[in-house]
Parts: C-alpha cells; sequence; structure tokens
C-alpha cells in the first residue's frame, strides 16, 4: 500500500486559484514552469503542472503537443487560460504577443536573407564560394597538391576508422 496520497489530491493542495490565473503553489522548474513528481513502479515521474491541469479538465494530450499559455503566466493552471498546439504554434503565438527576444527576430531575419542567397536551406556554399572552389580546381597545380595532401592524410589513418581501446 502506497504512502503518498494521490497525484491529484496533491495537485489540488498548491493550487491557489485567483479571480483570473489559478497560480501554481508547489515546485517550480528551472525554466519557469510548475512541477509535480510522483513515484511510479519505483521511479519518480516528474509532469508540468499546466499540462497536467489540461488533462484534467479536458482529457489526454498526445506527446507531440504543447499544452500553451494564452495569459503567458508560466506557473497559471487554470485550464481556460490553456490550449493545445504544436511547438510551431506556441512560437507564432508568442511572437504575436511580442514575447520573442529581439535577437531571435534579427536572427532570423539574417537566416532567411543567407537562405535566399544559397537557394535553399541544404546549400552547404554560397554561390560565391562554389564560383572560387570551381576556378581553383582548374588548376592543375592545386589539384596536384591536394592529391598529394589527401594521399598522406589516409596513410597517416586520418580518415580511417579509429579500433576501440581496449586497456
Amino acid at each position: 500500500m502506497s504512502r503518498s496520497r494521490p497525484l491529484v489530491d496533491r495537485f489540488w493542495d498548491r493550487v491557489e486559484k485567483g479571480d483570473s490565473c489559478w497560480l501554481w503553489r508547489g515546485a517550480i522548474h528551472h525554466t519557469g514552469y510548475g512541477v509535480i513528481a510522483e513515484r511510479v513502479n519505483g521511479q519518480y515521474r516528474q509532469y508540468r503542472v499546466h499540462r497536467l491541469s489540461y488533462e484534467l479538465h479536458h482529457g489526454t494530450v498526445p506527446d507531440d503537443l504543447c499544452v500553451c499559455h494564452h495569459c503567458d503566466v508560466r506557473h497559471c493552471v487554470n485550464p481556460g487560460h490553456l490550449f493545445v498546439g504544436t511547438a510551431g504554434d506556441n512560437q507564432r503565438d508568442a511572437a504575436r504577443k511580442g514575447r520573442v527576444a529581439e535577437r531571435v527576430r534579427i536572427a532570423s531575419d539574417a537566416r532567411r536573407r543567407q537562405l535566399a542567397e544559397n537557394k535553399g536551406a541544404r546549400a552547404k556554399f554560397s554561390e560565391q564560394r562554389r564560383r572560387y572552389m570551381k576556378e581553383r580546381w582548374q588548376d592543375p597545380e592545386y589539384r596536384k597538391r591536394y592529391s598529394e595532401m589527401m594521399k598522406g592524410k589516409w596513410a597517416e589513418g586520418a580518415y580511417r576508422k579509429r579500433k576501440a581501446r581496449t586497456t
């Protein structure tokens, strides 16, 4: 027989219902979200309390979906303030509310420009770098030096799989 009280009872003991947000007064993860743990088969399992609250009121949520806050209060567990969405939905919601850091917006704009210049996300080199490499490869002296360098590296074992140490 288990000595601990049921998870749901311990959950409600730590909820402070306010006019709008229901605030979690238990343990807070370093990310700012409330957490609660329970022991299952000898192992501790930690739950995010806003997700637990949503599931108590609306049913289970698939693992690949997030439970997001309309109110942007990370330790709020009011089911009326929670909604289910993808990680992308959560990011768009944050951007719409102006919660995305300025450096993230700048970085994403720079990445968008870079992708436009490189003609795709999987481009390894810019068009300028590609032209330079192609011109350089036309030089027979360069090709000879490159070939000798690679032969040396293969001889040294730089590109061979290393054997696992047994000591």
